[in-house]
């Protein structure tokens, strides 16, 4: 009998055992699954100014200047409270600055920032290639051209962020790439301002897009137009163009001769999709002959959350005579 009990005994303990060591197992695989980390929502910040100025003076000295600031860099998102979000640099995809040297437009060079030095003049190479067939009446005249790579040194906030409200007007912008010159030139550094004028370009966004404070009212507005504040980018493209070259900083003095408007509506698009978008044409005169032909920003929401997916600004700045300059700021969702 004392046999049969002490061998029932060991059974239960071994069910026991076998059952304590399965529950582990799940819990631990349980734990795992619980512990993944949550992928933060990224964007994309692309800002591109681009210019390009061809003619004569006294009808005999020719003159072809071109001029290109682009970058592209991801961004990280935390929504901080129902009226402000943060974004701040996850990774610089695209940082350079192209632009002719001379009056003549013979010389040019590339300035490009990476984080690897291989993939950085393979990419101002292939730049090269690309405004040689691009660019066909600079083509024509340009004899050289002369790749000078930046090492990005920051990283996470102290590079880049800045606070959006669900309006569209930013606050607190920091762009600073910090930037180290893999070349014995240091004039370049003069040249070489794409964080500055990042910085300068997104102050260009800060209007309004929205009718009411509230998201979850645009609904109410379909069929509906407003306006947005009066618009003068004098200021701006004044800082710009000091950051540009000192040429440009002496000779060039923007003034806007009026302010102007935005109209805005809400237009067809997907059903998922709220689409905001403003437009204008005033034709005013900002330097020179070169007039604001045309400005456009697009704003698009999801309807399920109200979730920015994409706000893009187009200004068109030009003469009738075919020079001036396109700028470009397009904040989009990472899908």
């Amino acid at each position: 009998m004392k046999r049969l009990s002490l061998i029932l005994l060991i059974v239960v303990w071994l069910f026991s055992w076998v059952g304590a060591q399965i529950h582990t197992k799940a819990s631990a695989q349980i734990q795992n699954q619980d512990v993944q980390p949550v992928q933060p929502i990224k964007y994309n910040l692309y800002c591109t100014l681009q210019g390009d100025a061809k003619g004569k003076i006294l009808l005999v000295f020719s003159y072809r200047l071109y001029y290109e600031a682009t970058a592209s860099v991801d961004l990280i998102y935390e929504k901080k409270d129902n009226y402000w979000s943060e974004f701040y640099l996850d990774t610089v995809k695209q940082a350079f600055v192209a632009r002719t040297l001379d009056f003549g437009g013979k010389k040019m060079c590339i300035m490009n920032a990476d984080y690897d030095y291989a993939h950085n003049m393979r990419f101002a190479q292939e730049k090269e290639i690309y405004y040689r067939n691009a660019l066909p009446y600079y083509s024509k005249y340009v004899t050289s051209c002369n790749l000078y790579p930046y090492e990005i040194i920051s990283q996470g906030k102290a590079g880049l962020r800045f606070y959006r409200g669900i309006n569209g007007i930013l606050k607190d912008v920091v762009v600073d790439f910090k930037l180290l010159r893999k070349f014995n030139n240091p004039k370049f550094d003069t040249y070489f301002h794409i964080d500055r004028i990042m910085t300068e370009i997104l102050k260009i966004y800060n209007h309004s897009t929205l009718p009411a404070p509230k998201l979850e009212d645009l609904p109410l507005y379909k069929g509906k137009e407003w306006y947005s504040k009066q618009l003068d980018y004098s200021f701006t493209m004044n800082e710009i163009s000091r950051l540009i070259s000192t040429f440009t900083e002496k000779h060039v003095r923007f003034k806007q001769s009026n302010p102007f408007q935005l109209k805005y509506r809400i237009v067809p698009d997907k059903e998922t999709v709220i689409h905001i978008w403003g437009e204008t044409y005033p034709d005013i005169k900002i330097w020179s002959d070169w007039n604001i032909k045309r400005v456009t920003r697009s704003t698009k929401y999801s309807t399920s959350d109200y979730t920015l997916l994409v706000d893009e600004l187009i200004a068109d700045i030009r003469s009738d005579k075919g020079n001036g300059g396109l700028l470009i700021i397009r904040l989009k969702k990472i899908d």
